[in-house]
């Protein structure tokens, strides 16, 4: 069962995994292990789902693709890795016992590196694929390449008999396999062929970067703050910054206990209800205001219903605002000022050029909407930082909301492309994602008056760098920025594989010169420049953990396809002679069987040495570049050498 309590983000695949549709179906679905490595489909890796991807199936699946191994450390990557290894261990238990993952066995857990932006930002680093070691540049979404190639037999397959669509399950599978087998030569050697120059390039880098550094110690602080969090995650993130800022809440209840210290002291209050509570009250008549506009922005379209309850919001508004008034004349004698004046100006206009009269539209004079002369003379001298302080806290509060709802949307957006087809449920997502989207402008409506009002009230200044003007094209979705170790504009992809000419022409012309614009509400906290040297410290910090990382990795991949290849060569080399053993057959058969027992065994051990000899001949030879990852025998198009497709058709024969 999946925990009652998902820290995450909601996914579909948690929340489905108990409701989803069944009534009728032997199976809902197939679940799967493969290897992230090389995407050769694990033996006992599939499974059917009654329900959803329920944890008692994929820990089965899991556990018996793991079964066979005998190694010392096991590297798990799946799309809701964060909730699944919680209590994996206490699962495990009620599994057969053969199953059972030795204690001694190493076990590390990542999300695939396309899914990872949509989860959490704390949960995002412990589990990005870029910053753990030893993985090298596996990107972990192969199986969403597999399953890309085997949902083409899903129509065909949902109508069968259980025992039927196992075996075309099975002879998909083994295809599958088959090719990616014959294939590793060509797929082994395009990688590497991009691993060692870029592997090289990326040391360079790393190694200027450092030297710039070792001069005031700042290297070595930071390698043992990386190595600390890489041993436990628990630690301070190394690549994520931990300039916080505090939430409004939190700077109300710092407020409230500076006025507490100060009445304990003997300051006299002005009112039973403090300054930090007056401006409250203001922020919350404001927002108020601010949604009846929102909400009314299609009044004539209202049913009767929604009109009546939008006249009771007036209502109750206009007796909140009563109530602030009568603590504005205590703290504020200039708005007394400013309302008199205000209310003669819009006498003074034609009756079809005056402000509405209606509550939400009444000028409210925060310390922020009066002048600079009045604000100095005529108004609580606390006041002004009292407001400048949730002012600050209301904007970062707006942006967190911005960036949860944004990154929601590309998170149902991926939901919605993977499993929604037809026009009811299309039009019914497209709605979810209209509203979600409404609520998201409406947020940033909020951040941009709140901004407004902070550079009234202290001018411009240093924090514009962190809270900038909040335009239309900045509500995007997320793209990863805060995980990402990619270089923009590079042409090599994040599996580690050259972008193809068509893919980088298409960049080239959405995105102008092939440089992705990000959104500044995806960046670090703060630009790097005139201020604080904690922040800058900061910006450099990350950007040299990154910097690491990509070198590393790197470096990882090279070893991991050198280490690859050798043992390529020597399983076939094993399988070879494994297929020798076996050409006497056994005891009890015929002449006639024994003989064609003989020639299949030679045929094989034939097609494991002409694989050795082909992929010898091939990683041996000078390497020439790779024009694109068509060339890297990915996907269902590829094609394989000629020799080991007449070997493979003589083998179906």
């Amino acid at each position: 069962m999946p925990p009652k309590k998902i820290t995450c983000s909601g996914f579909k695949t948690l929340v489905n995994a108990e409701t989803q549709f069944s009534a009728g179906l032997r199976s809902t679905g197939v679940g799967m292990c493969l290897c992230a490595r090389h995407e050769i489909i694990r033996p006992g890796g599939v499974g059917d789902l009654q329900k959803g991807e329920r944890y008692c199936n994929m820990d089965f699946i899991l556990l018996s693709a793991l079964a066979p191994l005998l190694v010392a450390s096991v590297f798990i990557s799946y799309d809701i890795a964060c909730q699944f290894k919680l209590g994996f261990e206490t699962r495990m238990p009620k599994l057969p016992k053969d199953l059972h993952i030795r204690l001694d066995i190493e076990l590390g857990w990542g999300i695939p590196k396309c899914h990872c932006p949509m989860h959490k930002v704390p949960c995002q680093a412990p589990h990005s694929l870029n910053f753990k070691p030893g993985v090298g540049r596996t990107d972990g979404e192969g199986i969403e390449r597999s399953w890309a190639e085997m949902n083409r037999v899903a129509n065909s397959t949902k109508e069968m008999g259980p025992g039927s669509r196992h075996d075309t399950l099975d002879d998909h599978f083994e295809h599958h396999n088959f090719r990616k087998y014959v294939s590793l030569g060509r797929t082994l050697h395009c990688r590497l062929t991009l691993a060692i120059p870029e592997q090289k390039r990326q040391q360079v880098i790393f190694d200027d970067f450092s030297s710039s550094l070792k001069e005031n110690g700042l290297e070595d602080k930071w390698l043992k703050m990386v190595l600390e969090w890489e041993k436990d995650p628990k630690k301070p993130n190394p690549y994520i910054s931990s300039v916080t800022h505090a939430s409004q809440d939190e700077v109300k209840k710092q407020l409230l206990e500076e006025e507490k210290r100060a009445v304990s002291t003997g300051v006299p209050q002005l009112h039973d209800t403090g300054p930090t509570g007056f401006i409250l009250m203001g922020l919350v008549v404001e927002e108020s205001q601010r949604r009846i506009i929102w909400d009314s922005r299609h009044s004539a379209g209202l049913t009767t219903n929604k009109d009546n309850e939008l006249q009771r919001r007036r209502l109750l508004l206009l007796r909140h605002i009563k109530q602030f008034r009568n603590l504005q004349a205590i703290y504020m004698p200039a708005a007394t000022i400013m309302l008199n004046k205000d209310e003669a100006s819009q006498q003074a206009l034609p009756e079809a050029n005056r402000r509405s009269s209606e509550a939400e539209f009444q000028l409210l004079w925060l310390p922020s909407s009066l002048p600079a002369d009045h604000r100095k003379h005529n108004c609580n001298a606390n006041l002004v930082e009292i407001e400048i302080k949730l002012r600050e806290a209301q904007c970062h509060d707006a942006l967190d909301k911005v960036r949860s709802l944004q990154r929601g949307r590309l998170s149902f957006i991926g939901f919605r492309n993977r499993n929604i087809r037809g026009q009811n449920p299309n039009t019914r997502a497209k709605d979810t994602l209209d509203r979600l989207e409404d609520k998201t402008k409406a947020i940033a409506v909020k951040y941009m008056a709140a901004r407004d009002a902070l550079l009234a009230l202290q001018g411009p200044g240093s924090w514009e760098k962190e809270l900038r003007p909040l335009m239309h094209g900045d509500l995007t979705t997320p793209d990863g920025q805060e995980i990402s170790i990619e270089i923009p504009g590079d042409t090599v992809g994040p599996d580690g594989r050259t972008l193809s000419k068509k893919k980088r022409k298409a960049e080239l012309l959405d995105l102008g010169q092939g440089k992705k614009t990000v959104s500044w509400i995806w960046t670090t906290t703060a630009a790097v420049g005139d201020g604080d040297d904690a922040v800058l410290h900061e910006a450099v910090r990350i950007e040299w953990a990154k910097a690491r990382a990509r070198c590393l990795r790197w470096t990882e991949e090279v070893h991991l396809l050198k280490e690859e290849m050798r043992r390529v060569r020597k399983t076939l080399e094993w399988k070879a002679a494994w297929w020798d053993d076996r050409r006497m057959g056994w005891n009890g058969l015929d002449e006639p069987t024994r003989e064609g027992v003989r020639a299949y065994a030679s045929q094989q051990a034939s097609i494991q040495r002409a694989l050795h000899v082909r992929f010898t001949r091939l990683w041996d030879r000078p390497w020439s570049p790779i024009a694109s990852t068509d060339e890297a025998n990915e996907g269902p198009g590829y094609s394989i050498d000629p020799v080991i497709e007449s070997l493979a058709e003589c083998d179906k024969e």
